[in-house]
């Protein structure tokens, strides 16, 4: 399993910075062992992201797929 303890990240929302609240909700999402949680968490912070770095998230999802996300929102946020 993947864990993404930190995305170093400026993500600009009008004049507000969400630098840290990404990246302890992205941690506390790799950290939290209840799957329904980490979902709950996982559409916290795609809400937070602009629409050119938000995915979308399936019906169904599972642990791996949370790693799996958490992964693509960092690499979007890196270019």
């Amino acid at each position: 399993m993947y864990v993404y303890t930190h995305i170093y990240l400026s993500v600009y929302t009008g004049s507000m910075v969400y630098t840290n609240i990404i990246s302890k909700l992205t941690e506390e999402c790799s950290n939290e062992e209840n799957v329904d949680k980490k979902i709950e968490i996982l559409y916290k912070i795609n809400s937070m992201l602009p629409m050119s770095f938000q995915i979308a998230i399936p019906s169904l999802v599972t642990d791996d797929y949370v790693s799996f996300a958490l992964w693509t929102i960092s690499q979007r946020l890196e270019k």
